[in-house]
C-alpha cells in the first residue's frame, strides 16, 4: 500500500516532470468520490473555493515560504464534456487556487477533443492515451516560449500520474523549468511505491 501519511505528510507519491505534489484526499471514502464526482457535474462555487484554500494552505506550509510558481494553469476538460455540464471543474478550482496564491491563472494547455475517459481504462494504457489529448495553447507562447517558467499545475484527481506526467512533459517542452501538481484527490495505488511517469 501508499504509506498512508496524511496528502501533507506523503513521500512515496511523485509524477515524474512534477518537481512538488500538494493534494488534499485519499480517493478511497465515498464521501470524497461522491464530491470530486459532484463537481464535475455542477458548478458549485463555495465548494471550489473551500477546496482551493485548503490547497493553498497546504502549499504554504509546505514550502514554509512564498511557493515558487509564476502562474497558475489547469488540466482542461474535453470541450464536448465542458459543453454539456457548462463548465470546467479543475479550470474553476485554479481560478480559486490562483487568487489565494495572487498569481494570474492562465490557459496554458488544450484538450484536442479525442474522446474517451481517463477512467474507463486500465492504468496501463493511461499514458498513450493522455499523449493524444493534451497540447500547448500556441496563444501562450512569446516567440514561440512560454513566458512563464513555473507554473502550479491543478487537476481534481490523480491515479496513475498519467495526465499530470503528459501535461507537465508539453509545458517543459515549450519553455517551463519547474512545473508543481495541486489537485483534491490521489488514488492510493495498493502494494506498491507510486513513482508515476511515462
Amino acid at each position: 500500500d501508499d504509506c498512508g501519511a496524511l496528502p501533507i505528510n506523503c513521500h512515496c507519491f511523485a509524477v515524474k516532470n512534477c518537481a512538488a505534489h500538494y493534494w488534499l484526499f485519499n480517493y478511497n471514502k465515498a464521501e470524497i468520490k461522491d464530491m470530486v464526482n459532484a463537481l464535475k457535474r455542477s458548478r458549485d462555487i463555495h465548494t471550489f473555493t473551500f477546496l482551493a484554500a485548503r490547497l493553498a494552505d497546504a502549499i504554504y506550509i509546505t514550502t514554509n515560504k512564498a511557493p515558487p510558481y509564476d502562474c497558475v494553469c489547469y488540466v482542461p476538460r474535453n470541450p464536448k464534456t465542458k459543453r454539456l455540464y457548462n463548465h470546467d471543474h479543475a479550470e474553476e478550482l485554479a481560478i480559486q487556487l490562483a487568487q489565494f496564491l495572487k498569481l494570474p491563472c492562465l490557459p496554458l494547455l488544450n484538450h484536442t477533443g479525442v474522446k474517451g475517459e481517463q477512467k474507463q481504462l486500465a492504468r496501463e494504457f493511461r499514458g498513450d492515451a493522455a499523449k493524444l489529448r493534451f497540447e500547448m495553447n500556441e496563444a501562450m507562447l512569446v516567440n514561440e516560449k512560454l513566458p512563464y517558467k513555473a507554473p502550479l499545475l491543478v487537476d481534481d484527481m490523480v491515479t496513475t500520474g498519467s495526465t499530470a506526467y503528459e501535461c507537465a512533459r508539453i509545458l517543459k517542452l515549450n519553455g517551463a523549468k519547474l512545473v508543481g501538481l495541486a489537485f483534491i484527490a490521489h488514488t492510493p495505488q495498493h502494494k506498491r511505491k507510486s513513482k508515476a511517469g511515462f
